[in-house]
């Protein structure tokens, strides 16, 4: 296939990925948290309370809240995420008034299925768009520079010491401390999913592996897995025999796989895994200095 031809299916294929899950975030918004008077932190939240004193469209006044906050992801971050945020806002808020103006309605009337529904749905759409490299907009790219800033705290954590400010005003916009409190359900469920999606195939570990057959599974790590490995010099402490350890980093869904092929190359292996708080270097993350 021509290189150009391929390039211009990856585009497409970006867009409609951007698209799916700008809708999602959408449908969340529009269809469960803003009729159920629900402001989710963020943003999307600050929207949501103007739509409720003004009357003016969420997704309108969202997009133009918006405006300083992409100018600044610009100037930090870039002109390749600025056009991709650009782009799921631009969708993402079309989707939100169309939502709002069609006769679809709520799709619960219960708040605490409407908190729970519409901030998974939230919740999913921001992480798989962040794993593609863009965002919402609002608050997401202010978060996107804290990490640049502060790289080893989790995502949703951000997101909760914002959102909690957020939260705290709707409940005098709504004048009911039970919506904020329906809106802090959302908040939980939506970090929740946030971390446990973008972190689900971050989670590192650290594998030491010994064998008499160090050179065949090193290669077939190497080859099968994907995985590097290093060859550490050791003494047996009842034997005193010379032996060579393996040590290798990997991705954390990496490990079912390597694991039966060792086993399928020495039964005798013995193996000692270990979580990796972080791991800096060629294959993980790269390192930024504080």
């Amino acid at each position: 296939m021509h290189p150009s031809l391929i390039k211009f299916f990856k585009a497409v294929y970006r867009i409609l990925y951007i698209t799916a899950f700008a809708f999602l975030y959408s449908v969340g918004v529009s269809l469960f948290l803003n009729p159920n008077n629900l402001a989710p932190g963020g943003l999307t939240g600050v929207s949501i309370m103007v739509n409720h004193v003004a009357g003016l469209p969420t997704g309108l006044v969202y997009f133009c809240i918006n405006i300083p906050v992409l100018l600044l992801g610009f100037f930090k971050l870039g002109k390749k995420l600025f056009f991709k945020t650009l782009l799921a806002i631009a969708i993402s808020t079309t989707f939100m008034d169309i939502l709002e103006s069609s006769d679809i309605g709520p799709l619960t009337t219960n708040p605490i299925l409407a908190a729970v529904y519409g901030g998974m749905l939230v919740a999913i759409a921001i992480a798989f768009l962040f794993k593609a490299g863009t965002t919402t907009g609002g608050v997401d790219i202010i978060i996107n520079l804290l990490k640049l800033r502060y790289p080893h705290i989790e995502v949703g954590k951000f997101f909760f010491m914002i959102d909690v400010i957020i939260v705290s005003l709707s409940a005098i916009v709504f004048k009911s401390i039970e919506s904020a409190l329906y809106a802090a359900i959302t908040i939980f469920v939506s970090s929740f999913f946030i971390d446990k999606i973008l972190y689900r195939t971050d989670q590192t570990l650290m594998m030491f592996i010994i064998s008499e057959r160090e050179a065949d599974i090193s290669s077939a790590l190497l080859h099968n897995v994907d995985v590097g490995a290093t060859l550490l010099s050791a003494t047996g402490g009842y034997d005193g025999k010379k032996k060579k350890v393996i040590m290798c980093a990997m991705k954390k869904f990496k490990y079912p796989k390597a694991e039966k092929m060792i086993y399928d190359i020495d039964k005798d292996a013995f193996i000692i895994i270990t979580s990796a708080k972080d791991i800096l270097g060629k294959g993980f993350k790269t390192f930024s200095s504080q």
